[in-house]
């Protein structure tokens, strides 16, 4: 078992950080050149390796094959600069640059053909690389894609428009927000290259995005495996392939130094040819042609002599989305018909969906309710409508609304809107949503298809004894899915239908590039606070928070609006099912086509990690535990949950709490803990056995983990 190297994986963040005159260091490819210069070019001040690459050969990701070529050339010609690190040239140098390589995939050569898909490959200070994805769709619609290979996704959408020579494309969404910015582009060939930005959508004029193959794109993104040999160890291949023909591939191996080879590759159809021609500073040759079967790369080329078993890789990344659907105009609202308003009366012998009642409804007789909590039950649910009352319109139909107070028989009076369609002077079936426990309505009031409620309420340390005195106001409307939900785009939801069954904990695993797994931990606070933990085992933890609001009965909408310390605006619908936590809506550039899944947490494994070493560690030490399939012998861990924290000055013995779903567990399985003590990129501590839970009358509570330091 490979217990994540964490240095192996920080290590490589370190290489990818790296920056020279302001150019982030980019991972090598191509094959070896001769010294065969179709020009040479003098370097001034400002240059990078990569940008006189990006100028010659239309690529920042070739940079290698000028410093090839320069070498080469500076064998027989001592005018010639010579290069032994790419990060570092010198103003004055000679430099080879050679023709462009035939090894990159393919570019149409169709002029002014706007419609189609434009890629460009840069580097990232945190990530393999940058990839963007212009997709402009023949009907008018635009996805824009920034792809920071190894890590995620961001989306913009829009529409486009051609006018000669000229593409206008408007943003209508932007990670989620309503944009307007506009970016103009002018075609030369294959290539769109931007001539006003003025919101830095791409960034400095003179963007260039180069017309790539749909073959290309498919098959772009991330592809990763965790192999095991019969004696348990663990080699991790991770593949990535970039548009602009580039390859890195990555190896960890139990034990070794992580290994990176770089090279090109072409695409055809669904099959990818990649050639490995670069390990360090080293000449290899090693040919794969892959073909993309759903989500798996499989090889069907290859070296069976290296690959007795084959090699199949999963896709954990793709570049975003190659079609994009041009924005519908809804119609305006029209008037809602005239008819009779409905009076207090009337809806006082109305049914009312109130989520926190028993079966879900109260029927009203005289405008009060009384029921039995549970059969037999001293205790009742009671509601009454009160004052005040307003008739409008939402959704260009007619409603009512109004307050209705409720309560289970303890010490909270929950006011709740109210609001019932006006079916012709009588009222349908009404929904409701909480407004607060206590506070004092002020006025309700219709407009613009949307219902206001002002009322008081109280400051978050104020008790119930304290008057309401703080003023808010909320908008609501009637969603898609019939739903009370509150109307007003950016509107806090902290108090809004926060049903207890969605209130918990939800997990998911999946692959990861250049990690073991990626863990999530979905929270979902009574107070209306969503958080997500993406857990990259052995890489370190990315936070999203935000919040959330239920719809109906079984769906809730969570939005995320910060990553760390950076804003988002990432947008999900969830359907709930037993305790299956399902999307039914979610960005598919972020997310794949698959929708996100989370399981339940039922319970807890608990216990501390330590360790028999008289020594202290560093306050900034992370501890990580981790739950674990080993059921299969002949199969790599599969990762289930997890708990990652920084100590903070505390040392060992070391508290921790992994969560896992019940669905996760099957009794006659094999559960194992593993864990990992680290502190500035450095393995402190491992277990080098993992500690058996759950299953077979092993234990879930007080599980002592011992971790030992590694193997030198």
């Amino acid at each position: 078992m490979n217990f994540k190297h964490a240095y192996f994986a920080l290590a490589f963040l370190v290489v990818l950080g790296l920056t020279f005159a302001g150019a982030p260091y980019v991972l090598a490819q191509g094959n070896a050149q001769t010294a065969v210069c179709a020009e040479t070019y003098t370097v001034v001040a400002g240059d990078t390796l990569g940008s006189i690459a990006l100028k010659f050969l239309g690529s920042n990701g070739l940079y290698q094959q000028i410093a090839d070529a320069t070498n080469a050339a500076a064998k027989t010609d001592p005018s010639f600069a010579t290069i032994s690190d790419p990060n570092v040239i010198e103003v004055g140098w000679k430099l080879c640059i050679p023709a462009k390589s035939a090894t990159a995939p393919t570019q149409p050569t169709s002029a002014g053909a706007a419609a189609g898909l434009y890629t460009q490959t840069g580097p990232a200070a945190d990530a393999s690389y940058l990839v963007f994805l212009l997709t402009l769709d023949p009907n008018g619609g635009m996805v824009r894609t920034m792809s920071y290979l190894g890590k995620e996704n961001f989306s913009a959408k829009g529409t486009w428009k051609q006018t000669g020579s000229t593409v206008t494309i408007t943003f209508t969404e932007d990670a989620g927000k309503p944009s307007t910015s506009v970016v103009v582009f002018k075609v030369e060939g294959d290539k769109l290259i931007t001539t006003q930005d003025d919101s830095k959508e791409f960034g400095n004029v003179g963007f260039t995005l180069t017309k790539t193959p749909a073959d290309v794109v498919n098959l772009a993104g991330v592809y990763n495996v965790t192999l095991t040999a019969a004696d348990s160890t663990e080699r991790f291949i991770g593949l990535t392939l970039p548009p602009d023909g580039t390859v890195l591939w990555i190896e960890n191996v139990t034990g070794k130094d992580s290994v990176q080879k770089t090279g090109t590759w072409q695409a055809a159809g669904t099959k990818a040819t990649v050639n490995l021609t670069k390990q360090g500073g080293q000449a290899i040759q090693e040919s794969f042609v892959l073909e993309l079967q759903g989500t798996k790369l499989v090889a069907t080329e290859f070296n069976k002599e290296a690959w007795p078993n084959g090699l199949t890789l999963n896709r954990v990344q793709n570049i975003g989305a190659t079609t994009a659907t041009a924005p519908v105009t809804a119609p305006a609202p029209q008037p809602a018909p005239a008819v009779a308003p409905l009076t207090l009366a009337q809806l006082g012998n109305a049914t009312f969906n109130v989520q926190d009642a028993p079966g879900g409804k109260v029927t009203l007789k005289d405008g009060k309710a009384e029921m039995e909590i549970t059969p037999g039950s001293a205790s009742k649910y009671t509601a009454q409508l009160a004052e005040p009352v307003a008739n409008g319109a939402l959704n260009a139909k007619p409603y009512a609304a109004a307050v209705l107070i409720t309560s289970s028989g303890g010490s909270g009076s929950f006011y709740n809107l109210a609001v019932a369609p006006n079916d012709n002077g009588k009222p349908g079936v009404g929904l409701t949503t909480l407004l607060g426990d206590r506070i004092k309505v002020q006025t309700i009031a219709f407009e613009n298809n949307v219902v206001k409620v002002n009322y008081l309420d109280r400051k978050p340390e104020e008790s119930f004894a304290t008057e309401p005195s703080v003023p808010v106001t909320k908008t609501f409307t009637v969603n898609a899915a019939g739903a009370l939900v509150e109307g007003q785009p950016g509107a806090a939801t902290s108090n809004l239908g926060t049903g207890t069954g969605f209130v918990g904990t939800f997990l998911a695993s999946a692959p990861a590039a250049d990690a073991s797994a990626l863990l999530k931990t979905l929270l979902l606070a009574q107070d209306g606070t969503a958080t997500l933990n993406n857990n990259y085992v052995g890489k370190g933890v990315v936070v999203e928070t935000g919040t959330w609001a239920q719809t109906s009965e079984n769906t809730a909408d969570v939005t995320f609006t910060k990553m760390d310390d950076r804003n988002i605006q990432d947008a999900l619908t969830f359907q709930l099912t037993n305790n299956t936590l399902t999307a039914i809506k979610w960005d598919q550039s972020i997310y794949g086509e698959n929708p996100p899944t989370f399981e339940r947490a039922t319970a807890n494994v608990t216990g501390t990690v330590t360790y028999v070493q008289k020594i202290s560690v560093p306050d900034n030490t992370v501890v990580e535990v981790y739950l674990v399939d080993a059921s299969k012998s002949d199969a790599p861990y599969t990762y289930l949950s997890g708990a990652s924290f920084t100590s903070h000055g505390s040392q060992a013995p070391f508290a921790y709490a992994v969560p896992y779903a019940g669905a996760q567990i099957n009794p006659s399985g094999n559960y194992l803990l593993i864990a990992f003590i680290s502190a500035d990129g450095k393995l402190l501590f491992k277990n080098s056995n993992g500690v058996k839970v759950l299953t077979g009358g092993a234990p879930s509570a007080n599980v002592e983990i011992v971790v030992e330091p590694p193997a030198p």
